[in-house]
């Protein structure tokens, strides 16, 4: 051990400190002392755990005045080093060594905090801010990477910083906790951060559990399959349980024994199966088999007829197709204008304007945006009717088509079902309203407590904005219970009308009494004053489908099928693999952006399932027989269940497993189980409620970008701003956008660095070529590099502000750079194409063409009127020529058809109004 020269108060401190060290019994003196850049410690049970401080002397950590030793009237400065060595030492005592070790991990989060915030303390007012860093994101040595879920309470209740810092304080130090954060402050701040992130309580959080953040991509995916869910199965799902359940309750067939019920479920399922009854002359309590069986078929039939219209109108592709039909592809606005006619018709949707009233003023307000108008001025409302029943007619099954479509839908869902018993049928049968239920859940973003409301309290009410009323002509007002606004206060939020269209859907097959939840039927076992808790019957849907998801989700099993191929020579590919990988290679790029986000997500969630199946998130009857094999784990150190085994083998720690072996484990006790489950599936994605409140703020920031889920693009992109203000007004929400702008930025960062060759082509703006041209100015060499360059680039990073024509991503240190910036000051609330177009902090991709376009075209009617006087409109000249050229690069094979009659059409608009000026000059000089 080096000698020390005691020459200052400083010497002396840390002669002490280290003094202090080595008498902890813990510490391993003889692999070095308080001076080392390793303390290593060995525990009671004889593992040995190191702290390396040297984490601390990198880039994303390193402070070099965040503290200050007093002593004698003198301050002496201390490093982010020496305050994360001081601090752990505080939390260390004889008798205890998990404090140091979660002091240490509070340290490295707390440092690199600061230093991505560009501050040297943390106050109340960066309080929240840091909470939802440490709940949202872990750190690795080069920065922050999102977490999977945040870490358990244990993390920050053994690491408390108010007690830190007073330890620090009592022996000089000074400085990184403000002395005016208190333990009450901290909770509060905590609990705040609790209700946004995880839709609970600190006091929840603390009790532990799962709150897992399944993320965007892996979220939109799963959102997607939840629609195609609905989309094709919702009609074949609502006739046969209809249909059953008439035949059902003509008969009485509930209140017989179990055997006549039995036999007479058969009856009804061969009708959907295909499959012939083994006694079809027999009788079971008077009823004859033939006849029950030709009665279920009548009434399958029967009830698609008077479905097929209601539910197929309001298909998406039946609503896009006859928005194509109409020439209105272009528009943003036409998806949520047909809708609300279909809604009308079909669903009797009531308002303050009739269906006639609605489609004349969409028409009218065409006339100063949108070219081609003259196409829809002799229409009516009845032929846009007309032309929707002609798509309707092509679609529509006569019986026999409809007998040979509904046994093949049967089939493709019994492939779900444990047994082709009735119970197993009704089990698969449901999971399209399952996924309708789940579908509301992502488009509102609402805690899993508020979905328990019945249709009654959805109200159509007038749209106030002048701007949008004509396409947006009505507002859904959601009537109903919020947390922390006053107990059974009602309040109103506004939902969209795909929100409103599933829930009337669900009401009318599930038929609720008035004041019952519209979203799920209610179990006969609830209580009266339970009906509206929602958190039960939410948790349980949005998990239904995820095993179809993992199992059948078509671009997942592409990805995976194409790389296989890819990975053969061609000179071993078959003719029918040859053929494949040709379709497959048109529909997904190998190497871009979405390819490597499929196919890691895809191999995850198929890797993940193995251990999701075997727990209780696969239901009670997965959860007994995986109890019962640790129960036999127990007793023999072994089971007979291969996949349990593994599970105990792979993702139990040591320790946990010696504990489950000593016998002294309670299975019996349910927060054991939680336990064991929780530690099997760390690292495990899958879906929660409170999972998809971030998909929800995440997908707001996505809503123009590039290739999004066409269920994203529509649920939101034609909504202004003033929808998401008024849902953020609260300040819980505020917080979850705050979470959601961390992690979308962090996606945006790595997209373009992933997709570098196509900045220029794919990706326009000053934010991608800042990227490129800081990619190609880095020289990376190794991963760690790779990571470090990408936190450098997102460290730069200060908001994000999405628009329909370009997403604004300041950087720090330049504001006044950008085109809105007035006297160095950012103010986004003033973007507009003529600013943002060609501004330095702007991200621009193929999904902003529409919204350029839209947004342009009075414009470029203006141009086109024949007593317009140029010199008016010479200041549409900027903004036009800048459309132009944005829209010309990202023109490409899949939209030169339209992009191109787009930009015949600026470019007449240009041309057009440089003819005026030129006029004007000749006549006036």
């Amino acid at each position: 051990m080096a000698l020390k020269v005691f020459n200052s108060p400083i010497n002396d401190f840390w002669h002490d400190q280290n003094l202090k060290l080595l008498a902890n019994p813990f510490f391993l003196a003889e692999k070095g002392d308080v001076y080392s850049d390793t303390w290593f410690f060995r525990n009671k049970k004889g593992f040995t755990t190191p702290l390396d401080f040297t984490c601390f002397d990198l880039p994303a950590f390193k402070l070099e005045l965040v503290a200050t030793y007093c002593k004698d009237g003198h301050e002496y400065a201390l490093s982010s080093k020496a305050f994360a060595q001081l601090a752990c030492l505080s939390q260390l005592t004889p008798t205890r060594l998990d404090s140091a070790i979660k002091t240490y991990q509070m340290m490295r989060h707390l440092m690199a905090f600061l230093k991505e915030s560009n501050i040297a303390i943390l106050d109340l007012a960066v309080l929240e801010s840091f909470w939802i860093s440490f709940l949202g994101r872990s750190v690795t040595q080069h920065g922050f990477v999102n977490r999977i879920s945040p870490p358990t309470y244990k993390a920050i209740k053994d690491a408390p910083l108010v007690k830190i810092r007073n330890a620090l304080k009592g022996v000089g130090v000074v400085g990184v906790i403000d002395s005016a954060l208190t333990t009450k402050r901290i909770e509060s701040s905590l609990d705040n951060v609790c209700q946004s992130l995880l839709s609970t309580t600190r006091a929840e959080y603390k009790k532990g559990g799962s709150f897992n953040f399944l993320g965007l991509e892996l979220g939109q995916y799963y959102v997607d399959y939840l629609n195609g869910v609905y989309q094709r199965d919702f009609l074949n799902a609502s006739v046969c349980k209809t249909a059953l359940e008439g035949i059902i309750d003509k008969y009485n067939v509930a209140s017989f024994d179990e055997r006549s019920k039995t036999r007479l479920f058969n009856v009804m399922l061969s009708s959907l199966y295909g499959g012939d009854d083994d006694k079809p002359n027999a009788h079971t309590k008077g009823i004859n088999h033939n006849a029950l069986k030709a009665e279920t078929e009548e009434a399958l039939f029967n009830q698609y007829v008077q479905r097929f219209e209601t539910v197929t109108a309001l298909k998406d592709q039946h609503i896009e197709a006859l928005v194509i039909e109409l020439g209105l592809s272009s528009r943003s606005d036409a998806m949520e204008l047909i809708r609300v006619l279909m809604l009308q018709k079909y669903l009797g949707l009531k308002g303050h304007k009739t269906p006639h009233q609605v489609w004349q003023e969409y028409v009218l307000s065409l006339e100063k945006t949108f070219l081609d108008c003259a196409l829809l001025n002799e229409l009516s409302v009845d032929d846009v009717y007309t032309k929707m029943q002609l798509l309707l007619n092509k679609a529509r099954l006569n019986k026999a088509q409809f007998r040979v479509d509904i046994q093949s839908w049967v089939k493709k869902q019994e492939s779900l079902a444990n047994t082709e018993t009735y119970e197993s049928f009704k089990t698969v049968m449901v999971m399209p309203f399952h996924a309708m239920t789940n579908l509301v859940v992502a488009w509102t973003g609402y805690r899993q407590s508020e979905f328990g409301f019945p249709l009654s309290a959805i109200q159509p009410e007038p749209n106030l904005d002048i701007l949008d009323n004509a396409h947006v002509p009505f507002r859904f007002m959601l009537k109903w219970r919020v947390p922390k606004t006053g107990g059974s206060t009602k309040i109103n939020r506004e939902i969209t009308s795909q929100c409103y269209q599933v829930a009337a859907q669900l009401h009318e097959v599930f038929k609720p009494l008035n004041h019952e939840p519209c979203l799920y039927p209610i179990s006969k076992k609830t209580k009266k004053e339970k009906i509206h808790h929602s958190g039960t019957y939410i948790e349980m849907r949005v998990k239904a489908n995820w095993q179809g998801f993992v199992e059948s989700y078509q671009p997942f099993n592409d990805v995976i099928a194409l790389e296989e191929i890819m990975e053969k020579a061609p000179q071993q590919l078959t003719a029918s693999e040859q053929e494949k990988q040709t379709a497959l290679s048109a529909q997904y790029t190998v190497g871009s952006a979405r390819y490597k986000h499929l196919l890691a997500c895809a191999k995850e969630v198929k890797k993940d399932w193995l251990r999701l199946s075997q727990l209780g998130f696969n239901g009670a009857a997965a959860q007994r027989k995986f109890k019962a094999s640790l129960a036999q784990y127990i007793t023999n150190g072994c089971v007979d269940n291969a996949a349990h085994q593994g599970i105990i083998d792979t993702y139990l720690s040591d320790e946990t497993r010696e504990l489950l072996k000593s016998g002294s484990v309670e299975l019996n006790d349910i927060k054991t189980m939680a336990d064991i489950s929780s530690e099997i599936l760390e690292g495990v994605r899958y879906p929660s409620p409170h999972a998809f409140r971030h998909i929800w703020a995440e997908s707001v920031l996505t809503r123009y970008q590039g290739d999004v889920g066409a269920v994203i693009r529509h649920q939101f992109a034609h909504l202004d701003g003033s929808f998401f203000m008024a849902y953020l007004r609260d300040k819980d929400a505020r917080e979850l956008m705050t979470s959601a702008k961390q992690r979308y930025l962090n996606s945006i960062v790595d997209l373009l660095i992933t997709e570098a060759e196509h900045i220029g082509e794919t990706y326009l703006g000053g934010m991608a070529r800042f990227v490129k041209k800081a990619t190609s100015a880095t020289k990376v060499r190794n991963e760690s590099e790779e990571r470090a360059h990408r936190e450098a680039m997102k460290g730069r990073i200060i908001d994000i502000q999405v628009n329909p024509f370009a997403t604004c991503i300041p950087r720090d240190g330049a504001e006044r750079r950008a085109k809105c910036a007035q006297m160095g000051v950012l103010n986004p609330q003033d973007a507009k194409p003529e600013f943002c177009l060609n501004c330095a902090y702007a991200l621009i991709t193929e999904g902003n063409i529409k919204g350029i376009w839209q947004l342009i075209q009075p414009m470029v009617k203006e141009a086109h009127q024949a007593h317009a006087f140029g010199f008016l409109l010479e200041a549409h000249l900027p903004t036009l020529k800048s459309s132009w050229k944005r829209i010309s690069v990202l023109r490409n094979d899949r939209n030169a058809a339209n992009v191109d009659k787009i930009l015949a059409a600026i470019n007449d608009a240009i041309n057009a109004i440089e003819n005026k000026i030129q006029e004007e000059a000749k006549l006036y000089g």
